[in-house]
């Protein structure tokens, strides 16, 4: 085995991004469920027994601008939700407040996950690797376990590391090593060194954040991108090519 610990990306690595698939129709895009997050919200603000201003799309837009300027890092939709039912004059509900910034990010689908990349998961977690997960998202921990749960990849992952909990984003390398120490037990680079792969799809976030951190990185290309120039980066296609890479079959 070349890698026993393994940290994945999420959008563009796990999941599609933006942009599914030619001829991709069976459920809604990763754009169209962030651009119905306000209805979301309002239909869920009324069968809680409120009554939301026609305004609320628009008020939730302001908040989260002004949201994500005083908190940086740290915004996450948890802290856009429950600022929403301040704003909305309802007394606080931690339960509800959670449940909605759930609604307010919406589904993710099992028709999002990458061709391959689950059948990739379940082999390398039978083959002992262990995983986890860095991602540069608004979304808590906790909403983003829910969300592996729903696509049936959960079980896969120890940590899952968002960097709204950790107030880091990538490239930092300080969000890849609160990662290391969040395995259990926590793995240090002086002990396996060398030993830690990155997968992720951005050259920078993902790749030049790996580096800096003292890992490996292997870059999935979605289009016709290539490897940063002057790294020694695994570029590739087909989960297949990763899975034998991770475990050293030629």
């Amino acid at each position: 085995m070349r890698y026993s610990v393994v940290f994945w990306d999420i959008d563009g690595t796990i999941l599609h991004g933006e942009d599914p698939p030619e001829g991709f129709t069976s459920c809604p895009s990763l754009t169209e469920i962030e651009h119905g997050g306000p209805e979301r919200a309002a239909q869920m603000v009324r069968l809680l027994g409120h009554a939301p201003p026609r305004e609320l799309a628009q008020m939730v837009r302001e908040l989260e601008t002004e949201l994500r300027a005083e908190h940086g890092a740290c915004f996450s939709l948890e802290i856009l939700t429950a600022s929403l039912y301040e704003r909305l004059g309802i007394a606080a509900r931690r339960e509800e407040s959670l449940l909605l910034a759930d609604v307010l990010w919406g589904v993710r689908y099992r028709e999002w996950v990458w061709p391959g990349c689950a059948e990739a998961l379940e082999t390398l977690h039978g083959a002992g690797v262990r995983m986890g997960v860095i991602t540069n998202n608004a979304a808590t921990g906790r909403m983003m376990r829910t969300a592996l749960a729903g696509v049936g990849l959960h079980s896969f992952f120890g940590p899952v590391i968002c960097s709204c909990d950790v107030g880091r984003q990538k490239p930092d390398p300080r969000i890849f090593n609160a990662a290391l120490a969040a395995l259990a037990p926590p793995v240090t680079m002086a002990v396996h060194d060398g030993a830690v792969l990155y997968v992720g799809d951005n050259p920078v976030a993902d790749v030049q954040g790996a580096i800096a951190a003292g890992w490996d990185a292997a870059l999935h290309l979605t289009g016709p991108e290539t490897p940063p120039a002057g790294q020694e980066v695994l570029a590739f296609r087909d989960y297949q090519e990763l899975v034998r890479l991770i475990l050293d079959e030629n």
